[in-house]
């Protein structure tokens, strides 16, 4: 994110929290209280979901400017959600290949999709499988950039299925770090 905004970026310590889609709904709604940009995608393999990063509209619009430069202002919506987009692509991404390559598991992302809406909009709109429990792990960190400061949100939706599947793959992780 730093090579790609030319300026140094500190982030916060995450506050990491796994609970039930109300809840998040909740949460997010206590904090993001209008539309909030979101870069969606769906990811498959032995645990599937859905990933989001959620920004305010104001943390998209500093985003966005500081990605494209002076081209912002000049630059077309298209080319700013096509930038936006790829940071989400390239955060997500990141953060699931950490987690994925320490936990021994592969998935597969779909191309990101982004979105402007409320955050009841979004999370409504996710489904997992029509008859599975939903459960999402919500990360929250801040981004500090040379004088702006954004809040930024991780939203990983799994469904049971895929929740017993990470929790396997926790307690496999935590058995080769006692040895």
């Amino acid at each position: 994110m730093s090579e790609l905004t030319g300026q140094p970026i500190a982030l916060t310590a995450p506050n990491v929290e796994l609970c039930s889609i109300d809840r998040v709904k909740e949460e997010l709604n206590k904090i993001l209280k209008d539309e909030v940009a979101s870069v969606h995608q769906v990811f498959t393999g032995a645990i599937s979901g859905h990933a989001l990063l959620l920004v305010t509209r104001d943390g998209a619009e500093v985003l966005t400017s500081l990605l494209m430069g002076d081209q912002a202002a000049a630059g077309s919506r298209a080319a700013q959600r096509e930038s936006l987009a790829e940071l989400g692509n390239i955060i997500l991404q990141g953060s699931m290949g950490i987690c994925g390559d320490a936990l021994h598991i592969h998935v597969t992302f779909s191309v990101p999709s982004l979105a402007l809406e409320s955050v009841d909009d979004l999370l409504n709109s996710i489904t997992v499988e029509d008859t599975e429990l939903q459960y999402a792990l919500l990360v929250q960190t801040r981004f500090e950039l040379l004088k702006s400061q954004l809040s930024g949100y991780l939203v990983v939706v799994l469904g049971i299925t895929s929740f017993a599947n990470l929790l396997e793959g926790l307690d496999s992780w935590e058995r080769r770090q006692s040895v």
